[in-house]
């Protein structure tokens, strides 16, 4: 059984307001968070209780 994770709007507004945010500091740091942050969006949906 798996789990559908998805973000609400406010969330997406969130992530963009951060990537935006270590992009300016860092564009490599800005992906790394990313990857990360989907990696385990995909892990949550697959590990259902």
């Amino acid at each position: 059984m798996s789990l559908h994770v998805e973000l609400t709007l406010r969330a997406e507004r969130d992530v963009d307001e951060i990537l935006d945010f270590r992009s300016e500091r860092s564009p490599q740091g800005a992906a790394t968070w990313l990857a990360r942050l989907e990696e385990v969006l995909a892990d949550q949906s697959g590990n259902a209780l």
